[in-house]
């Protein structure tokens, strides 16, 4: 009865160890790449993002996708996805923002990201100086879609813009 007894607590222990391990697989899945951005596009896995953030911290996340469902390459989707998602990362961590906009549009044949946020002052020489791969991984990735970007700082918040020529599919 007692072998039977550890038995069975060394089973429960074993479950709960393989569920955690299954969610944390699942969640790693996701961040690499979210089913919603390839089956729905980016604006979509961006709700899905900010909705998954929100459930852990407090932060108001607002999506403004004026794109009208319009869907890019899914290389130039997934650089995005990943620079908005470095961004929000840093918003967080770093500027202490309690407040983002994210808005996404298409103008005279670009693609135009803008980010506002409420946070500390962004400053780029301490990100460029970074042992850290976040800043050096949104650089690559904004070359990868040849864009052009702008940081605009301040005390009360930080603005980041993207555009590019787009691939439209």
């Amino acid at each position: 009865m007692i072998i039977n007894q550890a038995k069975d607590s060394v089973q429960k222990q074993a479950d709960v160890i393989l569920n955690e391990m299954h969610q944390e697989i699942r969640k790693i899945s996701f961040n690499m790449m979210p089913t919603s951005l390839q089956l729905f596009g980016l604006g979509k896995a961006l709700q899905e993002l900010s909705d998954r953030i929100k459930q852990t911290i407090h932060i108001s996340i607002h999506i403004n996708d004026l794109t009208q469902a319009k869907r890019l390459t899914e290389e130039e989707e997934t650089a995005l996805y990943r620079i908005i998602q470095e961004w929000i990362n840093n918003c967080i961590k770093h500027a202490e923002a309690n407040e983002i906009f994210i808005t996404l549009s298409f103008e005279d044949g670009k693609y135009n990201l803008m980010i506002e946020d409420n946070g500390k002052e962004f400053q780029i020489e301490e990100a460029e100086k970074s042992n850290g791969n976040g800043w050096k991984n949104m650089i690559s990735r904004i070359q990868m879609v040849q864009g052009q970007f702008n940081v605009d700082s301040s005390p009360a918040g930080t603005t980041f813009t993207l555009e590019f020529f787009f691939k439209e599919v």
